[in-house]
C-alpha cells in the first residue's frame, strides 16, 4: 500500500518522514521534489507509483508525490496546467490515488510564513500559501479522495511521525478487510510436513507457537505473505499454548501476517477485553503493523454479544473471530449462527461496514460452516484441521461429518499426500466452495 504525505512547504513532512524511516526498516521511503520542466521525470515517477500501487505485499511512504504536487505547483511555477490533469492521464492518476492513504499536514499559515522566511524560501507570503492550501483542498474534493488531515501547528516532529503512522495503519486495516471480503475462503490446518498441499490457497491460518518452534514452518507462511496471500496468525490460545506478547511480536516479524489474533481468555468477557486492549497498544508500540482480530468470549451467548460490542469499541480492530468454543460452552449447535445473526443486526444499526468475521475452528462439521457462509456475506472464512483429522482416521467427509477421535501432530504428523488432498477437496465441496 502507498501512503502519500503532502502539505505546504515548511509543515514538517521531511522531518517526520526521517523519523519514520529511522524506526521502520521494512518500508520503502521515497522523497519527490518538484521535477522541473522535463516530461521524462514526471512519467518515470507516475509509472513508479503505478507499479507500487499494484504491489499488495509492500508498504511505500512518499514524502510528496509528483502525481499530486505537479497539479498543485505547476500552475504557480510554470503558469500552465499539469500533464497529470489531462483528460488522458487524470483518470489513471486519480484511480491510483483513490487506492492510496493520503495524509495532508495542515499548519497555521503565519507559522509557516515565519519558518519559510527563516530558511530563505521563495514562498513566504500568506497569500501564496493560502492559494496553495486552497488548490490542495480543491483537488482532493474534485477527485473524490479520502484524505486524513492532521493539524501539526503545535505538534512535535515525533508526534507528527506517530500520527502519520497511525493514519497509515488505519488505511491498511480497511485494505486488509477488503482483500478478503466478498467471497468465503477456507484455511486448512495441516502438519508442517504437509504444508505444501495448501500452498495454492489464498487464505491461511498460521499458528504462532509453531512459528516459534519451527523455522521451516515460519518460512512457509512468510512465503505465503510475501506472495500476497492472506495470512492470519493465531495467538496459541486454542492449542493451550498462548504466547507472551513479546513472543507474538517476534513471531509477527518472522511471518508478517495480514492479521494477528489478539489474546483472549476463554469464556471471560472482562479479561478478554482488557487483554485485547492492552495487547493492541503493546503491539503498535513495538512495530506491529498488521490488522487485529478480536475474539469475543462469554459464559453464554448474551455475554459473548456484549463482549463483541466492547471489542468493536477498541481501535485497530478489523475483524472478529467466532470460536468453536462458543458452541462447546452453550451446548447449542447453532450458537455461532445466532452470534453471526446478532452481529448482522449490530452492523445494520451502527452502519459498520469495515468489520469482517472469521469462524475459528470447525468441530461440528461442514454443514454448520455452509449454513453460516450462505447466510452472512460478512463472514469471510474459516480455519480447521478437520480434513486432516478425518483423513488420518479414515473417515469420509460429507456435510454431517463431525470431528472424529484423534489429534494432529503439528510438526511431525504425516499421512499419504493424495489422501489428504482428497480430504481437503471433499471439505471444500461440503461447504460449497473451491479455493
Amino acid at each position: 500500500m502507498i501512503t502519500i504525505v503532502v502539505g505546504l512547504d515548511g509543515c514538517g513532512k521531511t522531518t517526520a518522514m526521517s523519523l519514520l524511516q529511522d524506526r521502520r526498516k521494512d518500508i520503502i521511503f521515497i522523497k519527490e521534489s518538484y521535477p522541473g520542466t522535463g516530461l521524462d521525470a514526471r512519467l518515470f515517477r507516475m509509472n513508479r507509483a503505478l507499479f507500487y500501487g499494484e504491489q499488495s505485499d509492500v508498504q511505500v511512504f512518499y514524502d510528496r508525490a509528483t502525481i499530486i504536487d505537479d497539479i498543485i505547483y505547476q500552475p504557480l511555477i510554470e503558469r500552465k496546467g499539469s500533464m497529470f490533469a489531462s483528460t488522458v492521464l487524470s483518470p489513471v492518476v486519480v484511480g491510483l490515488l483513490q487506492r492510496c492513504c493520503i495524509v495532508y499536514l495542515k499548519c497555521d499559515l503565519e507559522v509557516l510564513k515565519r519558518r519559510l522566511a527563516d530558511r530563505g524560501d521563495r514562498y513566504v507570503g500568506v497569500s501564496d500559501l493560502l492559494s496553495l492550501e486552497t488548490a490542495y483542498k480543491a483537488f482532493f474534493q474534485e477527485s473524490a479522495l479520502s484524505v486524513v488531515e492532521i493539524d501539526v501547528t503545535k505538534m512535535l516532529p515525533e508526534q507528527v511521525a506517530n500520527a502519520i503512522e497511525t493514519a497509515s495503519i488505519a488505511a491498511r486495516k480497511t485494505e486488509n478487510c477488503s482483500r478478503v471480503s466478498g467471497s468465503f475462503r477456507q484455511a486448512h490446518i495441516v502438519p508442517r510436513r504437509l504444508l505444501e498441499t495448501t500452498a495454492d490457497n489464498t487464505y491461511h491460518m498460521c499458528l504462532a507457537h509453531l512459528v516459534k518452534e519451527s523455522d521451516e514452518y515460519a518460512a512457509f507462511y512468510r512465503r505465503m505473505s510475501d506472495e500476497g496471500r492472506f495470512v492470519l496468525m493465531d495467538n496459541g490460545a486454542a492449542e493451550d499454548a498462548q504466547l507472551s506478547l513479546d513472543d507474538l511480536v517476534e513471531c509477527y516479524k518472522k511471518v508478517l501476517p495480514a492479521e494477528l489474533i489478539l489474546p483472549d481468555t476463554l469464556y471471560d468477557r472482562q479479561k478478554t477485553v482488557l487483554r485485547a486492549a492492552f495487547a493492541a497498544e503493546f503491539f503498535r508500540s513495538h512495530g506491529v503493523q498488521c490488522g487485529f482480530m478480536a475474539v469475543p468470549q462469554g459464559r453464554d451467548l448474551l455475554e459473548w454479544c456484549l463482549c463483541a460490542q466492547d471489542l468493536l469499541g477498541l481501535s485497530d480492530i478489523c475483524s472478529l473471530g467466532i470460536s468453536k468454543f462458543l458452541t462447546v460452552r452453550t451446548a447449542d449447535p447453532r450458537a455461532r449462527y445466532r452470534a453471526a445473526a446478532w452481529l448482522e443486526n449490530l452492523f445494520a444499526v451502527s452502519g459498520e461496514k469495515g468489520i469482517s468475521v472469521h469462524l475459528l475452528g470447525c468441530d461440528a462439521g461442514p454443514t454448520e460452516i455452509a449454513e453460516i457462509r450462505n447466510r452472512f456475506g460478512f463472514v469471510r472464512g474459516c480455519d480447521t484441521a478437520l480434513a486432516f483429522i478425518c483423513a488420518q482416521a479414515g473417515v469420509s467427509i460429507n456435510g454431517d461429518t463431525a470431528r472424529p477421535a484423534g489429534e494432529i501432530d503439528f510438526l511431525e504428523g504425516f499421512i499419504d499426500q493424495p489422501l489428504l488432498e482428497s480430504a481437503l477437496r471433499a471439505f471444500d465441496r461440503a461447504i460449497g466452495i473451491s479455493d
